[in-house]
């Protein structure tokens, strides 16, 4: 078997069906091999590496399975070096291919064009980046990556191959043993009586209960715990129709989940890595009076120092299902979820103005089994916001901690070849201007992708921060060099529908425009409580939710 035999073969095992790249001279045996495997395998034509690599994400965001983006040498590499920090910053497994045609020189600024030293440039935002040049130990080193990318905390590796290694003869009789885990030993009984004894628990969910496609269990745990839910904003679709379900937590959350977040005596946070600043004036005094039990399956997160906590490395999906266990009895506590209920039911209407109606109508108009991509900026705020206040249960895939402005498109890609549903893409005037080339791409394969433009003719989010630190704006509204095309003009010069928000066919390509006028993103000043947000509550609405 040869080494381009060995790769496609591996991906198919692996459930790939789609990849996503552009040729170049150094690749071109690996995309011919790619090719001759269809159906199976399908390699797909982007305009820019960057969206290969978006969509590379997204095809793996959505489910969890292994994606793949390849692109040549020299800057068909480096175009790959955003999505490969999204992947990393996102926990997502992507597999990253690159080639080389000779050797790297030490000291010398190129020994031949386009040659680089692939590896150092992307070591610090992959879990692995090996140079392979050996036939002997490319299994083993392939393996070897491949279990980094897919085990423990999620990531993505790169493979830069020599060009001689494609059609090169290996040996694959070797049997390759999985790397294992060492997770901490729980005391579950104990566990359960911290969270009996609390007055006031809360759950605190991240991605990693998605991460560990503990989804069933969770909702399971919830059900026999009887406590409060708040949630990262990435992971507010988890329990969106649950009633214990109170809201995302954050600098732009909602202001039931700050709320909560204040009064809980006990926070049990799992697969979320508490990152808000806790030594601040905001987070400070909330966080020296309750206690935390972090569960999560990186120990790095444990390096974040969260005061009162207690730390457990485990899988989320085990943790879960052995709390789920009928021994173990959490408590009572009836009182604690009407106060919940009481803020939440109080400020459920709260911070819904235009364009929340509008984002919420679509929301409940897509196609059940349809997955979301949602864009960097304010509009992510929104869309947020929307999808929580329509009880929407569609996935979303963020940009969440790496913040990859006009990462949606490509991604929306990627989704729609490893679900094969409708999508729908939320996107920013802004952001969709950043690779709008993928335009033709999905609209030359007649894509069921809906691409919302919230479109507000601003680089809104920075323009929010220029207001508060600057006398005037620059370069982000038309009055100080900011500006976007006409799109409708741009969905009929790539042949797509342009949509009206009364009526959306998402069974085919269309962009539909949602305009409106910039308003004030709810945020925590600086300083304030966390549950004290702008613009303010009226102050005897304040005072009375603040005393339950």
């Amino acid at each position: 078997m040869t080494v381009i035999e060995y790769i496609v073969n591996s991906l198919q095992k692996h459930g790939v069906t789609d990849v996503f790249g552009i040729p170049g001279g150094v690749i071109l045996d690996l995309l011919y091999a790619f090719d001759a495997a269809q159906p199976q395998l399908t390699p797909h034509l982007m305009y820019h590496e960057q969206d290969a690599g978006f969509a590379a994400c997204g095809y793996a965001q959505a489910n969890g399975r292994l994606g793949v983006a390849y692109a040549t040498k020299g800057p068909g590499f480096t175009n790959l070096i955003t999505p490969i920090a999204e992947a990393y910053y996102e926990s997502l497994p992507v597999l990253f291919i690159t080639a080389h045609s000779s050797d790297i020189v030490e000291g010398m600024r190129a020994m031949t064009d386009q040659e680089m030293d692939t590896c150092a440039m992307v070591e610090k935002v992959t879990k692995c980046a090996m140079r392979l040049d050996n036939a002997e130990t490319f299994v083993e080193d392939y393996e070897k990556a491949i279990r980094m990318c897919l085990n423990g905390r999620k990531g993505p590796v790169l493979l830069d191959i020599s060009t001689l290694l494609w059609r090169q003869e290996i040996e694959t009789s070797e049997i390759l043993q999985e790397e294992n885990t060492i997770m901490d030993d729980i005391d579950y009984a104990e566990i359960a009586r911290i969270i009996s004894a609390a007055k006031r628990p809360v759950i605190l969910t991240g991605d990693g209960i998605v991460q560990a496609s503990a989804l069933i269990e969770f909702s399971t745990l919830v059900s026999k715990m009887d406590i409060p839910v708040i949630s990262s904003r990435a992971t507010h679709y988890l329990l969106a129709r649950d009633l214990h379900y109170m809201g995302y937590i954050g600098s732009h959350g909602m202001r039931s989940a700050n709320f909560v977040l204040a009064k809980a005596d006990l926070i049990i946070a799992i697969g979320n890595r508490m990152h808000y600043p806790v030594q601040s004036k905001t987070y400070q005094e909330v966080m020296n009076n309750k206690e935390v039990l972090r569960f999560d399956i990186d120990p790095s997160e444990f390096k974040r120092n969260i005061p009162n906590s207690q730390t457990y490395m485990i899988d989320a999906k085990e943790l879960m299902s052995n709390m789920i266990n009928e021994a173990y009895n959490y408590g009572n506590h009836a009182e604690w979820n009407k106060v919940c209920h009481n803020i939440k039911e109080k400020l459920n209407n709260v911070d819904c103005e235009t364009p929340i109606p509008e984002i919420s109508s679509i929301l409940r108009s897509a196609p059940l089994d349809s997955v979301i991509t949602c864009d960097v900026g304010n509009l992510e705020f929104l869309v947020s916001r929307a999808s929580v206040w329509s009880n929407s249960q569609h996935r979303i895939c963020y940009s969440k901690a790496f913040g990859a402005l006009g990462n949606a498109l490509g991604k929306a890609i990627g989704v729609y070849y490893t679900t094969r549903k409708p999508v729908l893409c939320f996107v920013g005037d802004q952001g969709l201007q950043m690779n709008s080339q993928e335009l033709q791409y999905v609209s030359q394969h007649q894509l069921p992708i809906t691409i919302v433009v919230l479109n507000n003719e601003k680089s809104g989010m920075i323009h929010d921060r220029e207001k508060a630190r600057y006398d005037h704006p620059v370069h982000t509204c038309k009055e100080s060099g900011y500006g976007c095309p006409n799109w409708k003009d741009i969905a009929c010069a790539y042949g797509m529908s342009y949509g009206q928000l009364t009526s959306i066919d998402f069974t085919v390509p269309t962009i539909v425009e949602l305009c409106y006028e910039q308003e004030q993103i709810p945020c925590i000043p600086q300083g304030m409580e966390c549950q004290n947000m702008s613009p303010l509550l009226h102050e005897d609405m304040y005072n009375q939710i603040n005393l339950l």
